[in-house]
């Protein structure tokens, strides 16, 4: 192999950094024909380099493989957003223990410590300092984690969907219900939602004649759980929204309650429990009427099957007064 310049040594080592490759520091003492020292000094160059006159990469080093290569800074995770995002994916329950961990070590970006060290193409995304105290943070409760009872990988059909509402595409679906009977279907998806373990697929059908199953003609869509989905086919059809029509997730989300439907009402009710905070972040079209000796009178627009649910569940903390249904409201 021909030798390089020693005098390009330097800017070769830093171009191979920053073409994302790891440097070994003896591989690179044989190959220029220097010291492990001189190689090193090198190294130290590049590092006050990149911290005094770059804010997207750093020098990072790899104790166990014995390697340097680049972090980008601009795409790091900071410790507590780690925490909190890691935290909140233990809580949600919603993957299998594989996909939890998969999961968590991409937010590691394939880098350093617990969840795998440099491989050959990835990037740190925190500092080895970090590793350890994050993972005294979450290890207990990730060994502990028990993944939901269907057990199904759904990372790849979410991925599926998301691409099918992007580009309006029709999907043909064998879908599981409650009573274990298999329906097929070939829907327009709208949107993604997650609420308590699962995630669910809001969709409209193709077809202009609605199945038993169809709820209010064509107010609201049907709601499928996409861990039920058995089989998933990307069809070559597409579906057009009219943009006045389209589905508005956020707007739909604040009205229902366990992704439980039915007719769209208008309620009032009567809350006296100790935290009305609680209410407010449970029912999100929440509006304090007033209060009095018997509590908070609150109306709210909510899907009814949701609502009274969670309402039954408040037991005598609440007491309804009122439920008109709200006809021709499109989501």
């Amino acid at each position: 192999m021909m030798k390089s310049f020693n005098n390009n040594r330097k800017l070769e080592i830093y171009a191979k950094l920053m073409d994302g490759k790891f440097i070994d520091k003896e591989e690179e003492a044989d190959f220029y024909c220097v010291s492990l020292k001189t190689i090193q000094r090198d190294l130290e160059a590049i590092r006050y380099f990149l911290e005094n006159y770059s804010h997207k990469y750093r020098l990072v080093y790899d104790k166990k493989l014995n390697i340097y290569r680049l972090n980008n800074c601009i795409t790091s995770i900071s410790v507590p957003t780690t925490i909190a995002l890691i935290k909140i994916l233990l809580g949600t329950k919603a993957f299998t223990k594989k996909e939890l961990k998969t999961i968590i070590k991409e937010l590691f970006a394939e880098g350093y410590g617990y969840w795998g060290r440099f491989d050959k193409y990835g990037c740190s995304a925190l500092a080895e300092e970090q590793d350890d105290y994050i993972k005294k943070i979450i290890q207990n409760e990730l060994f502990n984690y028990r993944e939901p009872a269907h057990g199904k990988a759904i990372l790849n059909m979410i991925d599926k969907i998301a691409k099918a509402i992007a580009e309006q595409t029709i999907l043909k679906i064998w879908y599981k219900r409650m009573d274990g009977s298999l329906v097929i279907r070939e829907i327009n998806p709208v949107a993604i939602l997650f609420s308590e373990y699962y995630f669910y697929m809001p969709a409209y059908f193709t077809n202009k004649e609605a199945p038993d199953d169809y709820i209010n003609g064509t107010l609201v869509p049907v709601i499928y759980r996409i861990d039920r989905i058995e089989q998933l086919i990307v069809t070559d059809k597409h579906f057009k929204v009219d943009y006045l029509m389209r589905f508005q997730d956020g707007e739909f989300r604040k009205r229902i309650q366990f992704m439980q439907t039915g007719t769209l009402v208008k309620i009032k009710f009567y809350y006296n429990g100790p935290s009305l905070e609680a209410v407010l972040d449970r029912v999100p079209t929440a509006k304090i009427l007033e209060h009095n000796q018997k509590g908070w009178l609150i109306e709210a627009e909510m899907f009814n099957k949701g609502i009274e649910m969670w309402l039954r569940s408040q037991g005598d903390m609440v007491e309804i007064l009122e439920e008109k249904e709200i006809k021709n409201r499109t989501y």
